[in-house]
């Protein structure tokens, strides 16, 4: 039986509703939540697993800013990740899509907690940014509209 992949290339990423180009890949983690449990007289901490889940990860790219197809002028997102920490920028949670494939995908709030800019002496600059969920975990859904 043939198994069935997500590769990359067949997903997207927005980002308050913008789609972010030029991604060289991103990461999700998914944990569930633990909570320690008093127990007296015990020889260690018992911990017990909630129903809540805690959603966080990574995006990279690189910073383009003039299509190379078209020869038009973006908005990248990384732009906008960017402003959220200079000049007193606050970072604030936006809505984010991360669609795996045209089945699968996860959605929900989040806040970026910091951006990494690379510049390189040859090549393209690049960017990272970690997120965490913001308020709530990221939704499933086996469609990429909400």
């Amino acid at each position: 039986m043939a198994e069935v992949f997500a590769y990359g290339v067949d997903g997207a990423i927005y980002v308050g509703g913008n789609k972010a180009t030029y991604i060289g890949g991103w990461t999700m983690n998914i944990n569930t939540g633990v909570v320690d449990t008093p127990d007296l007289g015990s020889s260690g901490p018992k911990r017990v697993y909630a129903k809540y889940h805690d959603f966080g990860g990574a995006l990279n790219g690189q910073y383009q800013y003039v299509t190379p197809t078209t020869g038009t002028d973006t908005a990248p997102v990384q732009e906008d990740v960017t402003l959220q920490f200079v000049n007193g920028g606050t970072p604030a949670k936006v809505m984010a899509k991360f669609i795996e494939t045209t089945k699968s995908m996860y959605y929900g709030n989040i806040v970026f907690m910091n951006i990494v800019k690379t510049q390189p002496a040859e090549g393209v600059q690049g960017w990272s940014a970690d997120w965490a969920q913001a308020d709530g975990p990221l939704n499933h859904s086996t469609s990429t509209s909400t």
